[in-house]
């Protein structure tokens, strides 16, 4: 039984009080294409652009925040570079969509960034299983985790246990963390349905 402190860390409370949401998110259809079911080019391409838009949003808004993080210890490497690659060698020149938003510079925003730091685990998973139906594609995108040391989750979550330190911020970062996860479902519900249901394959 973990410890009542244990309990209290903040990357904990996030882990226990977005599994629901976490799990809407793999039920997905387009998610299980991801993991299970053989996928078509299209399907890929779409999925990436999807990707694309939604991290070029987020980054973009919270760009002095981000850039912030080196000061504490975390250097984050923005998604951008890795999802054009990987949809210019699918034939799909895409990018990222150039948009303005106010700064954010809040420590709310932890909460999504525990939530896309997080998704780099499953994603090296669903690199392998990309890799063996496109052997000749990069897939960066979904192998922007393997790099790290193997101590880089739990380093990530030190930062996070600290820089949440009052019950206020830890409530804002679960908001978010809630907020990221329903985009990221939002997101895979929206794929066209001749691309989310007809993943059948295709060279």
């Amino acid at each position: 039984m973990k410890s009542d402190i244990t309990a209290c860390l903040p990357h904990v409370v996030l882990r226990e009080q977005t599994r629901v949401e976490h799990e809407r998110v793999e039920a997905t259809a387009a998610m299980r294409h991801l993991f299970h079911d053989p996928l078509n080019v299209s399907s890929y391409a779409q999925l990436l652009r999807r990707y694309l838009e939604l991290h070029a949003a987020w980054e973009n808004r919270h760009a002095t925040w981000l850039r912030g993080l080196v000061a504490v210890g975390w250097t984050y490497e923005s998604r951008l570079p890795a999802l054009e690659c990987d949809l210019e060698s699918l034939g799909d020149v895409s990018e990222a969509p150039v948009r303005k938003f106010e700064s954010v510079a809040t420590l709310s925003a932890w909460g999504a960034l525990y939530v896309i730091e997080g998704s780099l685990l499953g994603g090296q998973v669903i690199a392998r299983h990309l890799a063996g139906r496109f052997p000749a594609h990069p897939h960066r995108f979904f192998n922007l985790g393997s790099h790290r040391p193997a101590h880089a989750w739990k380093d990530f979550q030190i930062l996070l246990d600290a820089a949440l330190a009052s019950p206020g911020d830890m409530r804002s970062a679960l908001s978010q963390a809630k907020e990221t996860f329903a985009l990221f479902q939002t997101m895979f519900e929206a794929l066209p349905a001749n691309d989310r249901d007809g993943c059948i394959a295709q060279a």
